[in-house]
């Protein structure tokens, strides 16, 4: 029988010193091991270089480190650049794999033009997760299990439904001349540039099947504005750069669509900003974002009637 293909692992690192140990262990307990794993640190100030490569023993470890900080783009670019394996599975150094992960992944996988996206459940160590979630196209999933809103659409729909949101988590597994097709990650769509990338790889050709079960954990992370403000206005700059490729009325939709949601979003993140900081405008803004989907839209309009307490509100609630 002809051996499976290998799989080469790319992990982006920074600040991830109190991570890495976590997720490289859950490489290492993986049922179909990689061939290799290659880590790329971002010029981080603290030990995440080190914690890394206390893993050589017991990994196909390759680990560098950029003399200045490029983004998770530009970090995911050496790091496959690096790699020799037809296969490439991405690992964000906070998160965890279950151990059939890759095992999962792979046999997934039906050959050259398919990516494989993960499915994932949001994970805080301490808390246990809630209970997992089937999702429906025609029955929406309120849930805060990762994915657990989305699902990938049939292969004809895919053109017009990645330009629309992005339905691939990061930790997918794909042919590495398939993302080469493709040029790779861009590091100047930081912030938003696994969508950048799907939406390219899609665009040359490629499909998206979904892996089923849950085998990623992934780690959520105290709310943070100003991290929602540089997501949207990353988002937006992936939309810009995706309108020219757009060829048929469907794609065209989906992009009026997206540009219209995520312009909402991050006038709600800068009302919200100003709100909290008792700057003046606010409401202004607020009203901008009245146009968005309806949860954001509701959110809007509370900040329109009493912006200090629907920023005070908005903070109790946001993840700890």
């Amino acid at each position: 029988m002809t051996p499976p293909p290998q799989v080469a692992v790319v992990l982006a690192a920074y600040q991830a010193a109190s991570t890495i140990d976590a997720a490289l262990a859950s490489v290492a307990a993986q049922t179909r091991p990689p061939a290799e794993v290659v880590v790329v640190d971002d010029a981080s100030t603290d030990a995440t270089a080190a914690a890394a490569r206390r893993w050589a023993d017991a990994l196909a470890l390759r680990v560098e480190s950029r003399a200045a900080n490029g983004g998770p783009g530009a970090a995911r670019r050496q790091a496959v650049a690096l790699a020799g394996a037809p296969l490439v599975a991405v690992l964000d150094a906070d998160d965890c794999w279950l151990p059939h992960h890759l095992e999962v992944l792979t046999t997934r996988l039906p050959g050259p033009g398919w990516i494989v996206s993960a499915r994932a459940r949001d994970w805080r160590p301490g808390h246990h997760p809630s209970p997992p979630v089937t999702p429906s196209p025609r029955m929406p999933v309120r849930s805060r299990d990762r994915l657990a809103r989305v699902v990938v659409p049939s292969p004809e729909r895919q053109p017009a439904a990645i330009v629309r949101g992005n339905f691939v988590f990061t930790g997918a597994l794909f042919w590495r001349a398939d993302y080469e097709r493709a040029g790779g990650y861009r590091p100047e769509a930081a912030g938003a540039e696994d969508w950048d990338l799907w939406i390219r790889m899609i665009r040359a050709g490629c499909r998206v099947r979904d892996a089923g079960p849950v085998t990623v954990l992934y780690r959520r992370a105290a709310g943070s504005l100003s991290t929602s403000l540089g997501a949207y206005r990353a988002a937006l700059a992936v939309l810009d750069q995706a309108r020219a490729g757009c060829t048929t009325a469907e794609e065209r939709r989906a992009w009026h669509a997206a540009r219209r949601e995520h312009r909402a979003r991050l006038a709600l993140a800068e009302a919200f900003d100003l709100a909290r900081s008792g700057q003046r405008g606010s409401r202004r803004r607020a009203a901008r974002a009245l146009a968005g989907p309806p949860a954001v839209a509701a959110r809007a309009a509370a900040l329109v009637v009493a912006p200090g307490p629907a920023a005070r509100r908005r903070d109790r609630l946001a993840p700890a």
